[in-house]
């Protein structure tokens, strides 16, 4: 079997298909990936060989500049003056066109990567397509050469719950541009193309818009790195590991860059605190507490085996790393998508919420002593680690892919 895997162009997003890859290869198949730029270096790094696809697209560009337009939106809306953190009512119309005007800068990266993509399908000739539902070229590339599209999705189904175009949602909603693209290559478009979707979510933790579920136990997998000497030494202090996403850093401004508040807030607590940052959040750091140390480039998954909690910014990769590890969590939320995800682990309680706009050193102080302490919370982070470790392993995967084709 040959699978053609394209991932966002994110390495973060990438990450989640690593170990399906791997499982494809150890059972003999011939795997290649198609990819933006911004994910080429991750795939190297994971062993995998790689075609490039929409070279000049800069789709990080168009989002940031989207989530400007958006916010200028709410401000000026009806011609109001409305404070940033406000928010509005909408009418109908205008909560449809804001709808539309969310997915602009996925239906260009669609256009930009199109041609692109069904000629690596045509080249490789794959069996099956596997697929982030963020690439909504996929379904072009699929078609081009007659075989299955598979979905994989990277954590509680955002894309379902907000009308996505191609999960679920009536084609009447899409645009005309996406239409239009589909159109040019004679592919009829679908309220989904995708024959199924693996989910390395247990069903607790999906939402139940999510039907064609392929379960897929989670396998953490946050790119190389070297395991430093300090890792198995203990303080006798509970180890707590601090943590945000350089994804949301470019995304949701300096507003919102918290990490500052959350140290502030452990500095009174009898804690040893790791800080897990990329080099975008280091920048922006200055006086540290001298209690607290400073990784850069460590994986998650060298790392949360040694801790009793986390605290981060909700992204699906590192809450899935912890939830798979048993680590309890506190997640402060500070960008609409990660409310999700936030809302999803507090159901199955195993973490706490806390809005960034109502942060305090207190707030955040008065969580982490909650999650280490609260016996219920550990108690369901330890069932939600067994439910996931109870879904078929990717090698099992790859045999439920197989009769698709």
């Amino acid at each position: 079997m040959k699978v053609l895997f394209v991932p966002w162009g994110l390495a973060t997003h990438y990450f989640h298909m690593v170990p399906l890859l791997w499982a494809c290869r150890a059972a003999g198949h011939e795997v290649r990936v198609a990819c933006q730029p911004d994910a080429a270096e991750a795939v190297r790094n994971s062993g995998m060989t790689h075609v490039t696809v929409a070279e000049g697209h800069d789709f990080n560009a168009e989002f940031v500049a989207l989530a400007e337009r958006l916010r200028g939106a709410h401000r000026n809306l009806d011609g109001r003056e409305l404070k940033v953190r406000e928010t509005p009512e909408l009418s109908p119309e205008a909560r449809e066109s804001l709808r539309k005007i969310r997915f602009v800068p996925f239906v260009n990266a669609a256009a930009a990567m199109a041609d692109d993509l069904v000629k690596a399908a045509e080249d490789f000739r794959p069996d099956l397509v596997v697929a982030d539902p963020m690439v909504l070229a996929a379904p072009l590339a699929a078609e081009a050469v007659g075989v299955p599209l598979v979905h994989f999705l990277w954590g509680p189904a955002l894309l379902r719950e907000i009308g996505f175009p191609g999960c679920g949602t009536p084609v009447d909603t899409w645009s005309e541009d996406l239409r239009g693209l589909y159109g040019r290559f004679g592919v009829e478009p679908r309220d989904t193309h995708a024959v199924g979707t693996v989910d390395t979510c247990s069903a607790d933790l999906q939402i139940p818009a999510v039907t064609d579920r392929i379960p897929m136990r989670y396998v953490p997998y946050n790119g190389p790195g070297q395991v430093p000497g300090w890792l198995g030494e203990h303080t006798g202090r509970p180890r707590v590991c601090v943590t945000w996403g350089t994804t949301t850093t470019e995304m949701s401004g300096s507003d919102n860059f918290v990490i500052p508040t959350v140290l502030a807030g452990l500095e009174g607590l009898d804690l040893e605190v790791v800080l897990a940052v990329g080099s975008a959040e280091r920048e922006r750091l200055t006086g540290l507490p001298e209690r607290v140390r400073v990784v850069e480039g460590l994986p998650l998954n060298l790392l949360l085996p040694t801790c009793d909690a986390l605290i981060h910014q909700g992204g699906s990769g590192t809450m899935l790393t912890a939830a798979s590890l048993g680590v309890p969590q506190v997640i402060v939320v500070t960008m609409p998508y990660q409310q999700l995800n936030a809302r999803q682990l507090a159901d199955v309680g195993c973490g706490i919420t806390v809005n960034a706009r109502e942060l305090t050193g207190e707030r955040i102080a008065s969580a982490v002593s909650t999650v280490l302490n609260d016996d219920a919370v550990r108690a369901s982070s330890r069932r939600l680690r067994e439910e996931i470790l109870a879904q078929p392993t990717p090698a099992e995967t790859v045999g439920t892919l197989e009769k698709l084709i």
